[in-house]
């Protein structure tokens, strides 16, 4: 028998090193980065967790990932969107839903 099958036999708890904290956590403790795909405990220091449309898993991004996604990131200021924007609220006429 492989350690494979005699590890999925065992009664034994899996312990497994999560990418941003670096403890050992219980297998089922764990999730799936879901761009790296590397392990990540569920604690919100360690991942961030976002829910998915027609009930298919959530997207998990570990915090390593999530650094690097946000610093590929760039802020883009249209002026003349900007001077528009001014322009209706000093003429009041911006779009107020009734509650």
């Amino acid at each position: 028998m492989s350690y494979n099958e005699l590890n999925t036999m065992s009664s034994w708890p899996v312990f497994i090193k999560c990418v941003s904290c670096d403890k050992n956590k219980r297998e089922k403790y764990l999730l799936e980065c879901s761009h790296c795909e590397r392990e990540v405990c569920k604690r919100e220091e360690c991942c961030s967790i976002f829910p998915n449309a027609n009930n298919k898993p959530d997207i998990v991004i570990c915090k390593d990932c999530e650094i690097k996604i946000e610093n590929k990131f760039r802020l883009i200021i249209d002026c003349n969107q900007l001077q528009l924007l001014k322009k209706k609220i000093k003429n009041n006429s911006t779009y107020h839903p009734k509650c």
